[in-house]
């Protein structure tokens, strides 16, 4: 420190830092290594400074939580959209479910056997789009 200054040797140990952090090589002598860096600085195209960094890895976290709180959004909207499709299905009458369930088989390929699970919630979904395009009629 005394010979370099505090700032070209913090400026130095950083590229030294962030240089293992890229090439990880192991330094038999880190302040013989960190005392010739400080003489012969010369930074690398692709270094960036800590503040830079600092501010880049906000960015990615701020984006990363955008991108959850998304995710929350929609898994809440899809939710909010499965129960209001449970609750139409519950409101129709058997008769209405049977012709529901029939349009569900009749789409599977010919020679399958689609599983009652499977077909109910096809019926539910050709249900749900029935209403949606007779609401918006």
């Amino acid at each position: 420190m005394q010979r370099h200054g505090p700032g070209r040797l913090r400026q130095a140990a950083d590229v030294a830092a962030e240089t293992w952090r890229r090439d990880r090589v192991e330094i038999r002598n880190p302040g013989g290594y960190l005392n010739t860096l400080c003489e012969t600085l010369v930074i690398p195209d692709w270094y960036a400074p800590p503040e830079e960094r600092q501010k880049r890895t906000q960015e990615i976290r701020r984006r990363q939580e955008m991108q959850t709180a998304g995710l929350v959004a929609q898994q809440m909207a899809e939710e909010i959209e499965n129960k209001a499709r449970d609750e139409l299905w519950q409101s129709l009458s058997d008769t209405e479910r049977d012709q529901f369930c029939t349009v569900a088989r009749d789409e599977y390929p010919v020679g399958t056997h689609a599983p009652e699970g499977v077909v109910q919630i096809l019926a539910k979904m050709k249900a749900w789009e029935a209403r949606q395009v007779s609401g918006c009629s």
